[in-house]
């Protein structure tokens, strides 16, 4: 028994010590001829090995090639594919006994790959298939199986590229280096490494419990990191490759600058990534890598135009799902919103946003609570929902706002001159309405504050809906020139040219206020009700109020008419007559000077922007003015004629005041900024000529007598008289002078007796 073992021994110390010296007894040449033989047939390609091919099988099997070049077919750009310093390849003795290969360590080092594919759509990689009288070797179950693992692959300053110019794309990874080490499928695998990849450096490290479960679609831990100049990511937890990458752990992932990572990724996405800078977040990520729920202890964008933090949950699951707390601000939200594709015109507005909000619903619905909200210099609280899914987004608004200013949002966007008075016009500016088509909008808003250019609106509450450019407003109350109103307003913007329509009724309106504010002017004070029905056409201010079609009603109380004192008128006959005379009502005009009334009444029909005065009366106990005329609300100007009546006892009895038995109407005329008061020249004149005529034609009547007298008068345009004494029937050729003389003398008799009344009328007004 001692020699069966003695000789064991011996044959074993034979074998060993042949493993040691037969591969030295070897040629190094052998070895290089055999390995390019093989590798040539094995490839179809010329490899070469311009160093040393070693090989050693004690302690371990391995095996090293120096200088290794495969060779590139004809017609790509370089003559080698593959360019090795080194292939070297360690097995361990032991575990082949077992029928298990254990590759101790496999390492490459200096290795250069170029992969390309050609413009006809050859590759470099295609190394051929087997004849079709050629068929693989089918694997024999034979002598059992054999299993296999490695124990660490190593790559030392690896350079492979990628050049497609099919595709048109070209990568690099330079200057890589990286370990690998894998005992079995069903063993952990464990990977590191560091490099550059299209001149960004980078690097790794993966551990998987278990490659075999992952790819059988069972979950196993995994943890793994990255980390670049363009971004970094931490996962740990588990995952599973099955049909679908799927993951359930914590993450973390942040990018310095989203900008350069989707310029280097040449990402096309729906959202501009590159304009939102900084990056971070981290939470619990499960389910499917494609549509995963995702829970945020931090989700933040920043540095960019936009800065933004969410904390909650989000899923990309069945359309998607929110439920969190967002907070996001803009410093430049026209560059933000051009970014996304919304195109504007030059403007100050749309400058800032900041909100806040707990956001439930899904990425293209979105419902927004406890939201608190500021747009430029507008501040609002409430809720909201913004819908994606039609052809507009679309807003869904309950909102308080202490002051909302449109003012800014109805000008143009060119640079603006200071505001003009009123006495240059209305504003010709172009209304920049753009803004109605681009969202649909249901709002129910409650503002404390609104003004609209020069208006003033306080504790509104209205109602607003918007679709295609057409706003409709019901307003249920408001305060506006010291009264309540309540009405509808719309503007209807889907068109060429802007259209607005209005209805109004206020009360205990504050009328200086409210034409103050309109028109510049201060004409009118007092307290009471307005009715206004309007609708216009125009791309400007100016255009509007020139094509404005409607009616206005007033009804004031205790009030005065400024600038003109009526009463004043009636001190004296002998002051009115002077005043007349001379065209000049000064001692009734100033501009402290004022007509107060305990009533007035106006009602007036709009017509392409001018105002007819239907009914226009004012009232104090012993003063009545009663007007009619139009004012030119596109011009400014006015042509009013107001007859004005006293009652000095104040008895009721008013009576108009007259030059003669004349009424005498006052006229305002002119800009109503600063109106022309003169009496009313063409009324009185009319009466005054209609006076004349008619005592003229009494005189000559009377004075000729007949049916002379009537036919003279009506030569002259006078009105017929007839006296009821008159019963000559003298026939006109009873008279003794001839036709050319009775003809001179009639004239003669008719300039007289029209000069004798005149003057008897105004001797008699003495």
């Amino acid at each position: 028994m001692k020699r069966f073992a003695y000789i064991a021994a011996a044959v074993l110390g034979l074998i060993i010590a042949a493993a040691m010296i037969v591969p030295f007894l070897i040629p190094n040449e052998v070895y290089r001829s055999q390995i390019e033989k093989a590798a040539t047939n094995a490839l179809g390609r010329d490899v070469s090995l311009g160093g040393e091919a070693r090989v050693s099988l004690f302690p371990r099997i391995s095996a090293s090639i120096e200088d290794v070049t495969v060779a590139n077919p004809d017609g790509f750009d370089d003559s080698n594919m593959v360019e090795a310093g080194a292939l070297r390849g360690v097995v361990k003795w032991g575990p082949l006994l077992a029928r298990r290969v254990e590759i101790d360590e496999l390492a490459f080092e200096d290795a250069t790959v170029r992969l390309q594919r050609l413009s006809d759509g050859r590759a470099n990689w295609d190394f051929g298939t087997s004849t079709p009288d050629e068929a693989p070797a089918e694997p024999t179950s034979e002598g059992g199986s054999v299993s296999a693992g490695v124990g660490r692959i190593r790559i030392t300053n690896a350079n492979i590229s990628y050049d497609d110019a099919v595709a048109g794309q070209s990568y690099a990874l330079e200057d890589f280096t990286g370990s690998a080490s894998l005992q079995a499928l069903d063993k952990p695998l464990e990977a590191n490494g560091e490099g550059r990849f299209q001149g960004q450096t980078f690097d790794f490290d993966v551990a998987i419990a278990s490659v075999e479960a992952a790819l059988a679609g069972q979950a196993t831990d995994a943890n793994i990191e990255f980390n670049s100049g363009l971004a970094d990511f931490a996962f740990d937890g588990s995952m599973a490759l099955g049909e679908a990458l799927s993951a359930n752990g914590t993450f973390s992932a942040s990018a310095s600058d989203l900008a350069a990572l989707a310029e280097f990724a040449a990402l096309e996405a729906d959202a501009p990534l590159g304009q939102l800078g900084a990056f971070r977040s981290s939470g619990a990520i499960s389910g499917p890598l494609l549509n995963p729920t995702l829970q945020f202890e931090e989700l933040s964008l920043s540095q960019g135009l936009l800065d933004l933090d969410y904390t909650g949950a989000f899923s990309l699951a069945a359309g998607g799902q929110i439920n969190g707390a967002l907070d996001a601000s803009s410093a430049d939200l026209r560059a933000l919103m051009e970014a996304f594709g919304v195109e504007l015109a030059p403007g100050e507005t749309l400058r800032s946003f900041r909100l806040s909000a707990a956001p439930t619903g899904s990425p293209d619905a979105i419902d927004l609570t406890e939201l608190d909200f500021q747009l430029d210099d507008i501040t609002a609280t409430g809720s909201a929902g913004l819908d994606l899914t039609g052809a507009r987004p679309k807003v869904v608004a309950a909102l308080t706002l202490p002051t909302l200013d449109l003012t800014p949002f109805m000008s143009s966007g060119e640079p603006q001159q200071q505001s003009q008075p009123a006495s240059e016009g209305w504003s010709k500016d172009k209304l920049d309405l753009a803004g109605l088509k681009a969202v649909d909008a249901d709002l129910d808003l409650k503002v404390g504050e609104l003004t609209i250019d020069k208006i003033m609106l306080r504790d509104a509450d209205f109602t607003a809906q918007l679709r295609n450019g057409v706003l409709s407003t019901d307003i249920s109350r408001l305060t506006a020139f010291g009264g309540a109103w309540s009405g509808a307003f719309g503007v209807d913007a889907s068109g060429a040219t802007p259209r607005i329509s209005m209805a109004l009724d206020g009360s205990s309106i504050a009328m200086n206020d409210m034409l103050a504010t309109f028109a510049g002017v201060s004409a009118v004070s007092g307290v009471g009700a307005l009715k206004l029905n309007a609708s216009a056409e125009g791309d400007s201010l100016d255009a509007i109020v020139r094509a404005l079609d409607g009616s206005i009603s007033t009804n004031l109380v205790d009030g005065a008419l400024s600038g003109f004192d009526a009463a004043k008128l009636v001190r004296s006959a002998s002051d009115i007559r002077a005043a007349l005379a001379a065209g000049d009502l000064g001692l009734a005009i100033s501009p402290s000077a004022q007509t107060d009334f305990a009533n007035f009444e106006s009602v007036l029909t709009i017509e392409n922007g001018v105002a007819n005065v239907d009914v226009l009366n004012l009232l104090n106990p012993i003063l009545a003015l009663d007007g009619s005329g139009r004012i030119d609300l596109g011009a400014q100007s006015m042509d009013l004629s107001i007859l004005t009546s006293i009652d000095k006892a104040a008895t009721g009895n008013a009576s108009a005041i007259q030059l003669n038995g004349i009424p005498v109407p006052i006229r305002l005329s002119g800009s109503w900024t600063s109106p022309s008061i003169t009496p009313d020249t063409r009324l009185l004149q009319q009466a005054l000529t209609a006076e004349l005529q008619g005592r003229a034609a009494e005189e000559l009547t009377d004075r000729i007598g007949g049916q002379l007298g009537e036919e003279l008068s009506g030569v002259l345009g006078l009105p017929s008289r007839t006296p009821a004494n008159d019963n000559s029937d003298t026939p006109a050729e009873e008279e003794p002078a001839g036709e050319e003389e009775e003809e001179k003398s009639a004239e003669e008799q008719i300039e007289d007796a029209a000069r004798d009344a005149i003057s008897d009328l105004f001797r008699r007004n003495d």
